[in-house]
């Protein structure tokens, strides 16, 4: 008799140089109705590029967020990122504009499927200094702060 050897493990994701994913993301002090352009940079090195919407009666505005991710484990495998970036947000309601600029920092988890399919989750702080709103004549500035982030990302690579 000769045991049967177990299966080989499944082959890791294959990854090329450069690759593009897009997906659904809400967080980063930006709001829920939000998508994201992510570049695989350098194999472990994202750059995600995350813009929202936010429309409510009167009040409409949008955010950016664009951060830098780098992957603790190998290309197309599952696990932990930490990233940094900016956030820009606008919002108006009739002739008032305000706006704020700020940094974010998170440290999360990211799963990824052979199919392409991801999902991105994680929290950290978000720093905005000040905010100010203006009605073209008349401006105003407020003084921010620092508050807890959340992030979470549904994305497809191609």
């Amino acid at each position: 008799y000769v045991p049967t050897p177990p299966p080989a493990p499944p082959p890791p994701v294959p990854v090329s140089p450069v690759q593009i994913g897009v997906g659904y993301k809400i967080g980063n002090g930006i709001g829920f109705a939000g998508g994201d352009l992510i570049v695989v940079l350098a194999g472990r090195l994202h750059l995600d590029l995350q813009a929202n919407y936010l429309s409510s009666g009167d009040a409409k505005g949008y955010g950016l967020a664009p951060t830098l991710q780098y992957h603790v484990a190998s290309p197309g495998e599952d696990g932990v990122y930490v990233g940094a970036g900016i956030q820009y947000a606008q919002l108006s309601m009739g002739d008032i504009t305000a706006s704020g600029t700020g940094v974010v920092a998170n440290v999360g988890y990211s799963w990824r499927w052979r199919s392409g399919l991801g999902v991105l989750l994680g929290g950290g702080v978000q720093h905005m200094p000040e905010a100010s709103a203006t009605d073209g004549v008349n401006t105003v500035t407020r003084k921010g702060g620092t508050t807890l982030n959340l992030e979470l990302g549904v994305r497809y690579f191609f």
